[in-house]
């Protein structure tokens, strides 16, 4: 029904009721980084443009007022070619304001003064890009912000868990090196000295008790490999679930900053687009405080 009103209205030229001119009356340069994500489209129809140019115009009592609230829209006041007033758009956009607001050049003179004190175009141009870029880094800050206090724990969780695993494989391996020598003690001890021993050596049981020896040393071996790689394999499981939690919110932060800069480049032209992007579409250096590998 509200676009049904709308539509009667700019049909028949009528003016537009101050709730329908809301969405002409906002300024992009002036949005928040939410209100940018809400922010589906910013076409405006040029009729609706036209009202809200022409209600600047008619309320204003002098050039500060004039400014002021071309501002609120998103417009700056410039000198155009040929001795004319202009107004640009914060997505570069030049528009006459003799054709677009229906008065002569006179009229804007006495209200606005001397076009020739008015900043050119490209000094207009130049401003509201900085602003943008501003704006957009701006953004890019807060987003990263955001995530920094969510990296934090997992950062904290990694460096324990480093700690923790350094110190696991420590206590193995002393408690098997100690293990080790035990058992090799008392391996030695199964060959007897002295004429005992000759005598095993002559019967061929020492080579017996050298075999047997062998044998558990081989067995304690491979027990002791089967610890360390049950304790290894517990280690890379736990750290990568922990780098799955990494990466996911990597995911996650990259996906805004991509939504957040398509939610402004999206409404700007190839121009507009080209400069920012080679400012802002350089993915982050990953940050090696992401990689749980110990």
């Amino acid at each position: 029904m509200a676009e049904l009103s709308k539509s009667l209205y700019l049909k028949h030229n009528w003016q537009l009721p101050k709730g329908h001119l809301a969405q002409a009356k906002r300024n992009p340069l002036n949005f928040s980084l939410s209100e940018w994500q809400q922010a589906k489209r910013l076409d405006i129809d040029p009729r609706i443009m036209k009202q809200a140019l022409q209600n600047c115009w008619h309320n204003a009592k002098n050039k500060q007022a004039f400014e002021t609230a071309l501002s609120n829209h998103g417009y700056r006041l410039a000198q155009g070619d040929r001795r004319s007033y202009v107004a640009v758009d914060w997505r570069g956009e030049v528009l006459s304001l003799s054709r677009w607001l229906k008065v002569k050049k006179r009229e804007l003179k006495m209200q606005v003064g001397n076009y020739e004190y008015l900043p050119t175009i490209e000094t207009v141009k130049a401003n509201i890009d900085k602003q943008l870029t501003q704006n957009v880094e701006q953004f890019d800050k807060q987003i990263r912000r955001f995530y920094k206090g969510r990296f934090t724990p997992l950062i904290n969780a990694k460096e324990n868990m480093i700690t923790r695993h350094n110190t696991q494989r420590e206590d193995l391996s002393k408690k098997q090196e100690q293990r080790q020598k035990l058992e090799q003690s008392r391996r030695l001890s199964n060959h007897a000295k002295g004429w005992r021993g000759i005598w095993n050596h002559v019967t061929g049981r020492y080579k017996h008790i050298e075999k047997q020896n062998q044998q558990e040393a081989l067995v304690s071996h491979k027990r002791d490999q089967e610890m360390r790689d049950h304790l290894i394999f517990k280690q890379i499981s736990e750290r990568h679930k922990l780098q799955t939690r990494f990466d996911q919110l990597k995911t996650s932060q990259q996906r805004d900053l991509q939504e957040m800069r398509q939610a402004v480049f999206s409404k700007l032209p190839k121009e507009k687009i080209a400069h920012l992007e080679r400012k802002f579409s350089a993915e982050p250096q990953q940050n090696q405080s992401w990689n749980v590998e110990v």
